[in-house]
């Protein structure tokens, strides 16, 4: 439906005549009077689907309707909100249509449903498609068939969840996919289990079993070809086995045993608040290894951190399971960090490939990006002060990852806070009746008797100065500053392309990488590493820039090598334009961090990015950043 046809209805609907002419009609949505005849058709087909209306002609007097006038409220609601939901909003309710559809649909369903025509809903199919290849879903457009998905059971789930939880509005479109009594039912059952998750996790699984009874109600079930006979000796088997004698008589259905496996595998995955002593020599390893070569590779003593220790241990233990049986999850935060964290998120890729060849644990960037969030608490924490007065406690629904960093970055910006503790927001009843000055949270507690504010998980500048002015306290100023004397001192003025084309970002990397062993900077394999390292994880930054680099081993001297594309080109999620191939030495972790806070900052500067993408020659580059 396009819009000269929306208004026409609109104007069906809603007009005070007793009868229309097709000229008056076509005069006033400035079209001729045979386009206004063929939408007529269009409407009536509209009105014979969705309602009781009829629309009539009488020669002589015009067109009319007859129906009923609640039938007219309703068409009128109904067009308002398609008019004005967002194309992302349809996209969305198409998706989860696919996902959850037992036949194949067709455009024209599509078109119908949503009120907009067939190209604009051809668009939306190419977006999904797009979105559902990571989950190794393929979506086929057949004609006289329609369009439908090939996808395993597995896989099919884990995106009907993805789709949930990364939606702007999560409890809203909770609400929105399934019956609200059944989201309220399975939310209380899981509470009354006291289950020790995050309550991220906690709303992962709210979002499973939900999927779950659907799915099973479709005749749809999960297909396990071996069945796992050590998962019954598991107490998460005895846990799934509670929850489904729960939910078994409230929906009326019978959960097969290979479900109640899928339900156990979810719980052994979920994150947990504490882990006791896990008896896990290969966890003991991977972790003690892993802080062993992020020391080498950073040059700072994460060794002697016990918090960080713990935390990782607590972290990894359900990240292994979710390894094991495939669960993968997906990190709402992911760019946010790989942005504010370059250097920490890049020391970690470099740090877990050595763990890849010592024990076979491949993550993917959106576990990488959690384990960034440890060791950054952990530079935070050595650098917070003492000194701290007013006392607060912080609630924080992603984790302990997320909250020992939120901790360790609020102690040090304000040294007139003590931070209590890190909790859930389940456990915060518990501490209302502590002697607490303040409370910071990362989501919204309505109705609640005490002082509170609510900020991002990242805590940035625009959150320390909002903390600031709530408790009316002089923090310690950030450290950025703006200036790019790292940057320039290691740039190499015969590495600095202008207006490459090229097409895809390997080029580009192996290039500035070549360049750089040249002009003597690094051995011949640091270009094969550096290759290697952006294949593992995209390394764009934000506003067009991205950093790649390779490992440090095969640099001889620091150097780094710019590029300045002719036009802007796919980099992992993101279009690039500016590329810094780094190639620093590891002896001063200071300079290395630095020169990582120099590109962090510069990728905030909207207008120098502009400035530098648009010189012509090597001096006027430079000059911009001296500037």
């Amino acid at each position: 439906m396009n819009v000269r046809q929306l208004d026409l209805i609109n104007i069906l609907l809603t007009s005070k005549e007793r009868y229309l002419l097709v000229d008056d009609l076509a005069q006033e949505l400035n079209c001729s009077e045979k386009t206004i005849r063929n939408d007529l058709k269009y409407a009536a087909d509209l009105f014979k689907k969705h309602s009781t209306i009829q629309l009539n002609r009488k020669p002589g007097f015009g067109v009319f309707l007859l129906g009923k006038e609640e039938d007219r409220r309703r068409l009128l609601m109904l067009l308002s909100r398609n008019r004005e939901k967002p194309t992302d909003e349809r996209i969305f309710d198409m998706t989860y249509e696919l996902l959850t559809a037992v036949n194949p649909l067709t455009l024209q369903h599509f078109s119908d449903q949503h009120f907009t025509n067939r190209t604009s809903i051809q668009k939306d199919l190419e977006v999904i498609a797009e979105w559902l290849r990571p989950f190794e879903i393929t979506l086929e457009l057949k004609q006289n068939i329609g369009v439908f998905l090939k996808a395993e059971e597995t896989k099919r789930r884990s995106a009907i969840a993805h789709l949930v939880s990364t939606h702007t509005h999560k409890q809203q479109s909770i609400i929105h996919l399934f019956p609200e009594h059944e989201v309220h039912f399975v939310t209380s059952i899981i509470k009354k289990q006291g289950f020790a998750f995050t309550d991220e996790t906690l709303d992962r699984l709210v979002i499973h079993i939900i999927i779950m009874i659907k799915r099973i109600k479709q005749r749809s079930p999960i297909l396990i070809p071996e069945q796992d006979s050590k998962i019954t000796e598991q107490v998460e088997y005895d846990q799934a086995l509670q929850l489904v004698k729960e939910i078994e008589p409230f929906f009326a259905l019978r959960i097969p045993e290979s479900e109640v496996t899928y339900l156990a595998w979810h719980l052994i995955s979920g994150k947990k608040l504490t882990i006791g002593k896990t008896n896990n020599p290969f966890l003991e390893r991977l972790v003690t290894e892993l802080i062993a070569e992020m020391t080498r590779l950073t040059k700072i003593d994460f060794d002697t951190d016990n918090t960080l220790f713990q935390g990782l241990s607590i972290h990894l233990q359900p990240v292994l399971n979710r390894l094991s049986y495939q669960l993968p999850i997906k990190n709402p935060l992911l760019t946010e960090i790989k942005n504010k964290y370059p250097y920490m998120f890049s020391m970690v890729i470099l740090a877990l490939k050595k763990s890849d060849e010592l024990f076979q644990v491949i993550l993917l960037e959106d576990e990488v990006a959690y384990i960034v969030l440890h060791f950054q608490a952990s530079v935070e924490r050595q650098k917070q002060v003492t000194l701290q007065k007013k006392r607060a406690i912080i609630v924080c629904h992603l984790g302990i990852g997320m909250s020992h960093l939120l901790r360790s970055k609020i102690e040090r910006q304000l040294p007139d806070l003590k931070i209590i503790q890190c909790i859930s927001k389940a456990d915060l009843h518990n501490y209302l009746a502590d002697d607490l000055d303040l409370i910071i949270s990362t989501v919204e507690l309505p109705d609640m008797p005490i002082q509170h504010i609510v900020i991002s998980p990242l805590f940035d500048l625009a959150d320390q100065e909002c903390l600031l002015a709530f408790i009316n306290s002089d923090g310690a100023a950030g450290d950025n500053q703006n200036d790019y004397a790292t940057l320039l001192h290691f740039i190499d003025k015969n590495s600095i392309f202008l207006h490459l084309d090229v097409e895809h970002r390997f080029e580009v990397v192996e290039m500035l990488a070549t360049s750089l062993y040249k002009q003597g900077f690094v051995q011949k394999e640091f270009i094969h590493t550096a290759v290697l390292r952006e294949r593992t994880s995209a390394t764009s930054i934000g506003s067009s820039i991205a950093i790649p680099h390779g490992n440090p081993t095969g640099i001889l001297r620091s150097g780094i090598a710019v590029a300045i594309l002719k036009q802007p080109i796919e980099w992992g999620s993101e279009k690039v334009s500016l590329v810094f191939l780094l190639a620093v030495v590891d002896e001063d972790s200071q300079v290395t961090k630095r020169l990582f806070n120099e590109l962090s900052f510069l990728s905030e500067q909207d207008a120098l990015i502009k400035e530098l993408t648009q010189q012509n020659n090597t001096s006027a580059f430079l000059k911009c950043l001296t500037q």
